[in-house]
């Protein structure tokens, strides 16, 4: 088969990569001139970093994790989680443990999480918990919602939590119950840390890998390359870009659903507006010290600041190189139409450091070195109203000849990285020599739809 894949992120080359070894004719279209897309990594200040926090989970497909480590060798490294959340203006270790939180956490706070454990399976099943806040206070209580849920969900997504639909809770909270976070909180105590994968030089290496993978085993990767039309019919697909096209048996995109249904020439009704999705402005701030402070991860929780996350690279990777510098990266979600997002860099930073000061956060002087990056499209928001238009772009996507639809962007979902990864290894495994199994690819895409974003 002549295989058409458009996007050059985790779904889309892991999808080339398998596509390719596998003995099909593969042209991958990256609209950007690098690989990656939201898990892309770029250098600054001598470092290498990524857009945003990004970690390859333990629960990866063995298959995937597999190839990695055989193409990254002793760079993809296993590192403990030490993170920590902000809670009633106390930071708190995360992964939860017991002990931290009881050390650390005001009586009364300590208290009120108690009786909710104790009370909240007494509460009878509420049949109308259709909401995002309906769902979480009715598996965790009011005290956990109102401490870190609620906030957070005001922050990531822009909107109050009972105007998200309770799909927002089962795709974003894998945890179920009160007594399933301190049956973990727990088991910590005796398991120890828990851990993640990451490569030296960044996250986006594991693209940047499989991409030169891809175009080992005979992808041709055209860089620069946005597609403008797809022409889909019964006998084949035409995507156009630039001055050029391609033609192919099969188009496998990652691009948003949206956009693929504005682009694509097939009667489908009238055009649809774009799936609402929360940006975020990411702030990288350099400094002359070896490392910030021993936490990985700094989750802030309250919406009294608009800081979601600090993140420093350095202690993701456990290098040490380059000595006596480090960056830290201060997530901040935000969308194009909102002040802070049409700030200059310089008012956006002074924000960020502002807000460091204020967390009590171990600011070590003035940074040697500042960069804004501004990413749209990283938080899908999903409403009532919103998923609704999602299922009928599926169904729309659905109806197409030979294209088919994968990654976070593609399928408009929450997923991790490793996720799309899987995706991009299954739709491989479904084109076969005499066409694609779309009785095998519906299977998997059911098997997605129950996927939980692993924190």
């Amino acid at each position: 088969m002549r295989v058409i894949v458009a996007g050059a992120g985790p779904a889309g080359v892991a999808a080339a990569r398998c596509l390719a070894m596998r003995g099909h004719d593969v042209v991958l279209l990256e609209a950007t001139d690098r690989v990656g897309g939201l898990a892309a990594s770029f250098d600054f200040a001598g470092m290498r970093v990524d857009y945003g926090s990004h970690r390859l989970h333990p629960t990866c497909d063995t298959r995937v994790m597999g190839d990695l480590r055989r193409l990254l060798g002793p760079d993809l490294v296993r590192r403990p989680r030490h993170g920590r959340i902000r809670l009633r203006d106390r930071w708190i270790a995360y992964p939860l443990r017991p002990g931290s939180m009881l050390r650390t956490l005001p009586l009364r706070t300590s208290a009120a999480f108690a009786r909710d454990l104790l009370t909240n399976p007494l509460r009878p099943p509420h049949p109308g918990a259709t909401s995002y806040a309906d769902v979480l206070r009715q598996r965790f209580g009011p005290t956990l919602c109102e401490e870190f849920y609620f906030p957070y969900a005001r922050k990531l997504w822009g909107t109050e939590p009972s105007t998200l639909d309770g799909e927002q809770a089962r795709r974003r909270v894998s945890a179920t119950s009160l007594a399933a976070v301190a049956a973990r909180a727990a088991r910590g105590m005796f398991a120890g840390p828990s851990h993640f994968a990451y490569p030296r030089g960044g996250f986006g290496r594991i693209s940047e890998v499989l991409c030169d993978d891809a175009a080992a085993a005979g992808a041709d990767i055209r860089f620069s390359s946005r597609i403008s039309a797809v022409t889909d019919t019964a006998t084949g697909v035409c995507a156009a870009y630039g001055n050029d096209s391609v033609e192919g048996d099969l188009l496998l995109s990652t691009l948003p659903l949206s956009t693929l249904r504005e682009i694509t020439t097939a009667p489908a009704g009238p055009a649809e507006a774009a799936l609402p999705a929360r940006g975020m402005l990411l702030v990288y701030l350099a400094f002359d010290v070896g490392t910030f402070s021993e936490w990985d991860a700094h989750y802030v929780a309250s919406d009294a600041f608009v800081t979601s996350r600090v993140s420093e690279p350095k202690l993701y990777s456990g290098s040490d190189v380059p000595r006596g510098r480090t960056v830290l990266c201060v997530e901040i979600p935000a969308s194009p139409h909102e002040p802070l997002w049409k700030a200059r860099d310089a008012v956006v930073t002074s924000r960020a450091l502002a807000e460091l000061v204020d967390l009590a956060l171990p600011v070590p002087g003035d940074p040697v070195e500042t960069t804004v990056r501004r990413v749209t499209d990283v938080y899908p928001v999903y409403t009532p109203a919103t998923l609704a238009r999602r299922r009928d772009l599926l169904a729309w996507a659905g109806r197409l000849h030979r294209v088919r639809t994968l990654g976070r962007q593609g399928l408009f979902v929450h997923d991790n990285s490793h996720h799309a990864l899987a995706m991009g290894y299954a739709a491989a495994a479904c084109a076969g020599p005499h066409g694609f199994d779309h009785e095998r690819w519906a299977e998997a895409c059911r098997a997605w739809e129950s996927n939980t974003v692993e924190d």
